[in-house]
C-alpha cells in the first residue's frame, strides 16, 4: 500500500508542477493583455484633448505624408525644427503609417507611444525573469502595468516619450550579451534608434555604453560586436552630425534624401547646463530630481503636480521605500542577480546625467524605468516575505491603483488640467465650417497655431505661403498669422474668437466646447 501511494504520488508531482507553470502562463498572459487594453483604449477621449507637443508632430507627420517636408519647409528631417528649437522626429515618422491608415487625429498620432509602452511591459517582464525568478518578474509586472507614470506616458504622444521604450530593449539585449554575443547587435539597434526619440540619450548613452563595454570587454573582439557598433554608427550618425552642426554653427545639410537641419538654438541650449548656468544650474537641477523623486510631483509641470503623490504620483506613495529596499537587496545579493548590473547601472548613469537637464518628469524619463525596477523587485520582495498577511500590501496596492484611475480619468478626461486644452479642437472646426470667416485663436493655448494647422489638416505649402511672424529667429517662435487664422492680441477684425470659457464675459457666445467658447468677433477690444 505504501509503495502503491507513493508511486501516486510521484506520477502526480509532474501534474501540478506542470499545472502551477501553466497558471503562471495565464497570469502573465493576462496581465501583459491587461496592460495593452490600459495602454490602448479610449485614446481619442483619455486625455481629452491636445498638447501642443503632441499637435506639433502629429502636424509635421500629415506634412511630411502629404507633401514630404514639414511646416517648416524641410524635407524629410533627422530632426524637427518644429518651434525653432528642435523637437524630435521618430515618434511622427512611427505614426505615418497610422495617420495614413485612419487620417490625422488623436488616435492615429497616439498608437506608437501606446504600442511601444505596451511592447516594453513585455521587456520589462523577460528582463525581471532573468535577472531574478519568475514569481519576482509576474508581480514586477503587475507593478508596471498599473504604475501611473508608464500609463501617462503610453497615452501620450509625447516624442520623448519613446526613449524609455527603446533604452528598455536595449538594456535587455545588452544583459543577453553576456551569454550571447549576437544579442549586441538588436541592443545597438535599439540604442541608436533612442537617440531620435529625445536629446537626453545623448547624455546618457555615451557613459552607459563606456560602462557596458568595460563590463562586457570579454565579448567585444568579436565579429558580431563589430557588427553592432557598425549598426549603432550608422544609425547615431545623421542626428549626430545635426546636432554638431546647430553646436557648432553650421548650416542645413542634405544626406541621401534626408535633411540635417539648422535649428535656432540648438536643443540642448534650452534643457540644459549648456544655456550658461554652470555649476549653479547642475545644483538647481539636482534640486528639481530631489523634489521630483521624493514628492513624487513635476515643480514646473501641472499634470504631474496635479495628481500628486497620493494620486499615484510616478509610482505610488510607497514606491521610493520599495526602490530603496529593491536597491540594498540588489548590492547586498549581487552575486544571486549577476545580470542586474545594466540596471544598476542604468540608474546611477541616468542620475548623474541628471545634473546637466534642467529637468522636469518628462526630460528625467531616462531616469525612471530603473528606478521602478528596483521599486517593482522591492515590492515584490515586500509581497513574498509578508507570507499569510501578503493580501495587506496588495490591498494597499490596488487602492492606490483605484485612487489614481480616479485622479487621472477626473483630471484629464472630464476636469482640464490645462494641460492638453480639452475643447479647442472643437471649436476650431465649429469656427473653420464657416469656409470665408476669419479666426482668432486666444494666446492663452501655447502655440495655438499648430492647433489651427492639425484641426484643419492645412496644406503645409499653403501655410508656409501665408504665415507671418512676430520673432522668426528665437528659440520659441510665435506665429501672428496664417491664412484666414490670427493668434496673439490683434483680433478686431476677426468673425470669430476661441477663447477660454472664463474669459468671455461681455461677449456673445455661439457654442461652447468643453474648456473653450467660441464667440462673434469684429466687436472693438476694450
Amino acid at each position: 500500500m505504501t509503495s502503491v501511494n507513493s508511486l501516486m504520488m510521484e506520477t502526480s508531482k509532474p501534474g501540478l508542477l506542470k499545472d502551477s507553470q501553466k497558471y503562471k502562463n495565464y497570469l502573465v498572459l493576462f496581465l501583459i493583455f491587461t496592460g495593452f487594453l490600459i495602454r490602448l483604449l479610449m485614446l481619442k477621449s483619455l486625455p481629452y484633448g491636445l498638447n501642443q507637443d503632441e499637435a506639433s508632430s502629429g502636424y509635421d507627420a500629415f506634412a511630411l505624408l502629404t507633401k514630404g517636408i514639414d511646416r517648416n519647409g524641410v524635407s524629410f528631417p533627422v530632426l524637427f525644427v518644429s518651434w525653432g528649437s528642435g523637437q524630435n522626429a521618430l515618434m511622427a515618422y512611427l505614426a505615418m503609417p497610422f495617420i495614413a491608415l485612419f487620417g490625422l487625429n488623436e488616435v492615429a498620432l497616439r498608437l506608437p507611444n501606446a504600442i511601444f509602452s505596451s511592447i516594453t511591459l513585455i521587456y520589462f517582464w523577460l528582463y525581471v525573469k532573468k535577472t531574478r525568478d519568475e514569481k519576482i518578474a509576474i508581480t514586477s509586472l503587475l507593478f508596471l502595468v498599473f504604475c501611473p507614470w508608464h500609463v501617462m506616458i503610453s497615452r501620450w504622444a509625447l516624442e520623448s516619450n519613446l526613449l524609455p521604450c527603446f533604452l528598455m530593449i536595449g538594456a535587455y539585449y545588452t544583459a543577453l550579451a553576456e551569454e550571447d554575443v549576437k544579442k549586441f547587435i538588436p541592443a545597438a539597434i535599439a540604442f541608436g534608434l533612442a537617440l531620435y526619440t529625445y536629446g537626453t540619450a545623448f547624455f546618457l548613452l555615451p557613459v552607459f555604453l563606456v560602462v557596458a563595454v568595460i563590463k562586457l570587454r570579454k565579448k567585444v573582439l568579436s565579429v558580431p560586436f563589430f557588427v553592432a557598433l557598425a549598426c549603432f554608427l550608422l544609425l547615431a550618425a545623421p542626428i549626430t552630425i545635426c546636432n554638431l552642426i546647430n553646436m557648432t554653427g553650421g548650416e542645413s545639410v542634405k544626406i541621401l534624401g534626408m535633411t540635417l537641419p539648422k535649428l535656432t538654438q540648438p536643443r540642448q541650449n534650452a534643457t540644459s547646463v549648456f544655456s550658461g548656468e554652470g555649476v549653479i544650474g547642475i545644483i538647481k537641477n539636482y534640486g528639481k530630481l530631489f523634489h521630483i523623486v521624493v514628492l513624487q510631483s513635476d515643480p514646473d509641470g501641472k499634470l504631474y503636480k496635479s495628481l500628486g503623490m497620493f494620486g499615484g504620483g510616478i509610482f505610488y506613495f510607497f514606491g521610493l521605500p520599495c526602490a530603496i529596499y529593491g536597491l540594498f537587496d540588489s548590492f547586498k545579493n549581487k552575486k544571486s542577480h549577476p545580470l542586474e548590473w545594466v540596471m544598476t547601472v542604468w540608474l546611477i548613469c541616468s542620475f548623474l546625467c541628471a545634473g546637466f537637464i534642467d529637468g522636469n518628469v518628462n526630460r528625467l524619463n531616462m531616469c525612471w524605468i530603473p528606478l521602478i525596477y528596483f521599486a517593482a523587485v522591492g515590492f515584490s520582495l515586500v509581497f513574498y516575505k509578508a507570507g499569510r498577511f501578503r493580501g495587506l500590501p496588495f490591498f494597499v496596492f490596488m487602492i492606490s491603483v483605484l485612487a489614481f484611475g480616479i485622479s487621472y480619468v477626473t483630471l484629464l478626461g472630464i476636469n482640464d488640467c490645462g494641460e492638453y486644452y480639452q475643447g479647442l479642437g472643437d471649436a476650431i472646426r465649429y469656427c473653420a465650417e464657416d469656409k470665408d470667416a476669419k479666426i482668432f485663436i486666444s494666446n492663452d493655448v501655447n502655440q495655438p497655431y499648430v492647433f489651427a494647422l492639425f484641426y484643419t489638416k492645412e496644406d503645409p505649402e499653403y501655410y508656409l505661403a501665408t504665415a507671418e511672424y512676430e520673432n522668426p529667429n528665437v528659440p520659441d517662435v510665435q506665429v501672428k498669422s496664417y491664412g484666414r487664422f490670427v493668434f496673439g492680441k490683434d483680433y478686431k477684425d476677426a468673425d470669430y474668437l476661441i477663447l477660454r470659457s472664463d474669459k468671455t464675459e461681455g461677449r456673445e457666445v455661439v457654442a461652447r466646447f468643453k474648456s473653450f467658447a467660441v464667440c462673434k468677433g469684429k466687436v472693438e477690444i476694450t
